[in-house]
């Protein structure tokens, strides 16, 4: 598609994907007005601004939608990933399994494992994992892997960047309700 549509910005498989082609992302008031003129008006007018979002998400939404035209956003190119039996019961019942399937192939992972990792850490892989009640955290961190939380690919989208640190790591036990707070994050997927 060459437009995503948008009412509010949300960090959705359908938006992570438009900004890692480099989809032009508008306001769905660009339709009514282009419905009301009998043609599609000019739509750098309709571009979002949500200044809040953008301070959540660490970056400009122009600058990510520039980045993924320019393929700036393929921040899993080369990569492996692994998604825990966790995850993917989770993503299963909430029916969102090929939502972030979706997500990691515009993000270019090159192999996506239905499966906990075997074995010792490997180079350019990733692990991710359910964000509470991971099942196979302790078993995977004795290995020497890290789990992340699927909010580090849709972020690292955005801003351009995988980052990988303790803000999207996967913690035993359930999170206290001051880190939960400090998240200001909604699942991708």
């Amino acid at each position: 598609c060459n437009y995503l549509v948008v009412g509010e910005l949300k960090r959705t498989p359908k938006f992570i994907i438009a900004i890692a082609r480099g989809v032009r992302i508008v306001e769905d008031a660009w339709l009514k007005d282009s419905a009301a003129a009998g043609y599609f008006v000019d739509p750098d007018r309709y571009v979002p601004n949500d200044p809040e979002r953008e301070a959540e998400w660490g970056c400009k939404l122009s600058e990510a939608v520039e980045r993924g035209s320019k393929g700036e956003t393929q921040v899993l190119k080369g990569m492996t990933v692994y998604l825990t039996p966790s995850l993917l019961s989770y993503l299963k019942a909430t029916k969102s399994e090929e939502g972030l399937m979706d997500i990691l192939k515009a993000a270019g992972a090159e192999n996506v494992y239905k499966k906990a990792p075997r074995g010792g850490v490997e180079k350019d892989t990733l692990v991710l994992g359910k964000e509470e009640g991971e099942k196979d955290l302790a078993t995977l961190e004795k290995a020497g892997w890290k789990v992340y939380t699927t909010f580090v690919i849709g972020l690292g989208v955005i801003r351009g960047a995988l980052e990988m640190d303790d803000e999207f790591l996967v913690k035993s036990g359930a999170a206290s309700q001051e880190e939960k707070k400090g998240r200001g994050r909604k699942p991708l997927a």
